[in-house]
């Protein structure tokens, strides 16, 4: 019978199946009662050696303040929408006051049909609680999930705090001439050790017999 005479489903099962090298390996492995050992992880690179290392790195990090998230928090302004049009500007006021803190204006948009839109503008008196609000309530659930409320937050860029403006002062490098003298000092030193114990010792003159020592007085009391 050809190829033409047979359904697809014959084909397929007259195929033959690939088989897996990996998995018999690791069948024979396993059933030889052999363990195959995992690969160990390369280290990732910059990984530090050591914990100092690692605090001092974190130390850095948490140094560097973000102008954007420190304007935030300077924020008091919130923008909420995809609200129901039932729900007005003194049910949202009440809530978030009660909820989140003293508010200063709260304002409903409507369309051009004079009806709401369902958005209100909130303003905090308190600097922080716009993020607090944002943070707490945007996608919050609405009637069951039917609607989820977003919460936007108001805030201007350029208004950034000193602390975000200011860097820390970089730690300072040590000084390669200090070191190059140290080494080249404690170099000498080991220098003139070694010459110290190459250095050959004075010899000691022989002592001189009885008989020398009389012919030297000798010529002495002559001269």
């Amino acid at each position: 019978m050809s190829n033409l005479d047979q359904s697809l489903d014959e084909i397929i099962s007259a195929a033959p199946k690939r088989s897996n090298r990996k998995n018999r390996r690791g069948a024979s492995a396993a059933g030889n009662g052999g363990v195959q050992k995992a690969t160990p992880a390369a280290p990732k690179a910059g990984t530090p050696k050591n914990k100092q290392q690692k605090q001092q790195q974190q130390k850095k990090v948490a140094a560097i303040v973000n102008p954007i998230d420190e304007a935030k928090k300077l924020a008091s302004k919130v923008i909420i929408s995809n609200l129901p049009q039932d729900i007005g500007e003194d049910a949202i006021r009440d809530y978030f006051k009660t909820e989140i803190g003293p508010i200063s204006a709260c304002t409903m948009v409507y369309n051009k049909g004079g009806h709401p839109a369902g958005i209100v503008n909130v303003t905090f008196k308190r600097q922080g609680d716009a993020a607090k609000a944002a943070d707490k309530f945007n996608g919050t659930s609405i009637d069951r999930g039917k609607r989820y409320m977003k919460v936007e937050l108001v805030y201007d860029p350029s208004k950034t705090p000193l602390s975000a403006r200011l860097q820390p002062k970089p730690e300072p490098a040590p000084a390669k001439a200090t070191v190059n003298a140290a080494a080249k000092a404690k170099q000498q030193q080991q220098q003139q050790q070694k010459k110290k114990a190459t250095k050959p010792k004075p010899k000691k003159a022989p002592k001189k017999t009885v008989e020398q020592l009389d012919a030297e007085m000798a010529d002495y009391f002559q001269d």
